[in-house]
Formats: structure tokens, C-alpha cells, sequence
């Protein structure tokens, strides 16, 4: 409940900004993960107990699977065989 609130506070803050709210994600997750606010001793620990790491990863790494393949339906085929057929085209360098 704290990592979705202090993502959706942020990303309202952000939304004067006009930026896209995974950047406000992330930078929630950097305030809330070992980097700034983890630094405080026993912080981590009473935030995410040890039973929990588990389950938060398996979330943390659905969500960026699922993120992930959102990217892929975004992919312009055309564009990939555009780009790959120059690429392929270009001389060597000795």
C-alpha cells in the first residue's frame, strides 16, 4: 500500500511537469529502496519484512515482464526491417 501511494503522490506532483508517470515510479521506488530512505538504519526491515522479499519480487518481476511486452506490441515492424535492411547495407571498416 506505502509503494502504490508514494508512486501515485508523486506521479500527481509530476503530472504538473508533464511527464509520463513511470518516470515518478521509479523515482518512488529509488526513494523507497535502499539508495535514499534504506539508508536509515532498520528502515528496510520494518518496511519489507523478510517474509515478504519474496513475494515483492515475484510481483516486481511480472510487472516488468508484462511492462516488457506492452514495449513489444508498441514495435513498428516496418520500421525494424527499414532500419535492419540499411544497417545491413553499410560497408565495412577496415
Amino acid at each position: 500500500m506505502l509503494i502504490i501511494s508514494v508512486t501515485r503522490i508523486l506521479s500527481l506532483l509530476g503530472s504538473y511537469l508533464k511527464q509520463p508517470r513511470v518516470i515518478f515510479e521509479v523515482i518512488g521506488g529509488i526513494i523507497l529502496g535502499p539508495s535514499a530512505l534504506g539508508r536509515i538504519p532498520n528502515f528496510l526491515d520494518k518496511l519489507f519484512p523478510t517474509a515478504s522479499l519474496n513475494y515483492l519480487g515475484l510481483v516486481a518481476n511480472i510487472g516488468l515482464v508484462l511492462y516488457l511486452f506492452l514495449v513489444g506490441l508498441e514495435l513498428d515492424p516496418s520500421m525494424l526491417l527499414t532500419y535492419a535492411k540499411v544497417c545491413t547495407s553499410l560497408p565495412l571498416r577496415n
